[in-house]
């Protein structure tokens, strides 16, 4: 795979040389000065990076005198311009840049890369999805102990309430563990003051308080505690409730190393949540129907690259009705 690295005036000459319109997924959109304004009163300097991009070989002239880019850029700032496909992919923890793309078009593979302050990007090219998936785990995800490396797959489906309990569950958990006592959390002592205050400032998923009052609803909890039991995400005994394995030890600090953000760039906005922890990688998608459901998917840290991107690149089914459906048709007929 080639790598680029190129500042804004960089990309911003190159993408004026490639002449393509962009569509409404492009990640050129993220650019600032992309635009006539800012490109006139800074032609001067355009001119020039152009000038010296034509000395490297990047860019020629036709038999007319316009600038044109080699046919491998060419490929390359069509897919990122007029993509089929966008991937974002962003980390919760430090990372030089700020997001990732992976765009598509054709039989193209791009991965476009800005830092923080967006002044730097890097192309990678090119790239299929099985070689993202070696990248995300090399470079994403990174080193795990090989001592805590095994091999699973475990999938569920949601509801709504079932997953809004779980959320809070796993903040109880947590607080029992952080408390450094060996006190398992049980029915009641999850509505212990100290717990609730704790699953108010310390959870992820970052529940409102609506959601953490409906632990003292009783029947709220004789619903969906058993719901939870049943598919195999809790085990109730007695007054105690025991997690499943890795999701009562994976959320745990300094266990939970990263979370990592995919999102699908389309109408739908489709996403999901890696979470990279010491005893697996658990994925978290909500989707889009109706009634709303939860997919929670745990892979054992020997799965392969192939494996994991296909997980994750595979989201959720989308309920439409007719006016977003409308909306839908309107945006791809801009793309075309």
């Amino acid at each position: 795979m080639a790598y680029l690295v190129l500042n804004k005036r960089e990309m911003i000459a190159l993408s004026l040389v490639c002449g393509k319109k962009l569509n409404t997924l492009s990640p050129m959109h993220r650019i600032d000065d992309l635009d006539a304004t800012s490109i006139k009163s800074n032609l001067k300097s355009m001119t020039e990076t152009m000038n010296q991009f034509i000395e490297d070989g990047a860019i020629w002239r036709n038999a007319e005198g316009s600038p044109r880019l080699i046919r491998e850029l060419q490929g390359v700032f069509t897919a990122i311009h007029t993509p089929d496909k966008v991937i974002r992919i962003k980390k919760a923890s430090k990372d030089p840049f700020s997001e990732h793309y992976y765009v598509h078009k054709k039989e193209i593979g791009v991965l476009m890369s800005m830092n923080k302050e967006e002044d730097c990007y890097t192309l990678g090219y090119p790239i299929s999805e099985s070689s993202l998936g070696t990248w995300i785990m090399d470079e994403m995800i990174g080193e795990i102990p090989e001592k805590d490396k095994k091999e699973m797959r475990v999938n569920w489906n949601l509801e709504n309430e079932e997953f809004e309990l779980l959320t809070l569950l796993i903040t109880g958990h947590n607080y029992q563990h952080y408390r450094g006592t060996n006190q398992k959390l049980s029915r009641s002592n999850i509505l212990d003051e100290a717990t609730l205050a704790y699953i108010h400032e310390h959870n992820i998923f970052q529940p409102n308080q609506e959601i953490i009052n409906k632990l003292s609803d009783q029947t709220y909890m004789e619903q969906w505690l058993p719901s939870l039991d049943d598919k195999g995400l809790i085990r109730l005994e007695g007054d105690f409730i025991i997690l499943h394995s890795i999701l009562g030890s994976g959320f745990i600090n300094p266990r939970l190393k990263d979370i990592i953000e995919i999102t699908e760039m389309s109408p739908f906005m489709r996403g999901k949540q890696l979470y990279v922890t010491e005893v697996g990688l658990i994925i978290i998608e909500p989707c889009m129907t109706n009634p709303m459901v939860w997919k929670i998917g745990i892979e054992g840290l020997k799965t392969t690259p192939q494996t994991l991107i296909e997980r994750l690149l595979q989201f959720g089914p989308v309920e439409i009705n007719t006016k977003l459906k409308e909306a839908i048709n309107t945006g791809l007929n801009n793309r075309q």
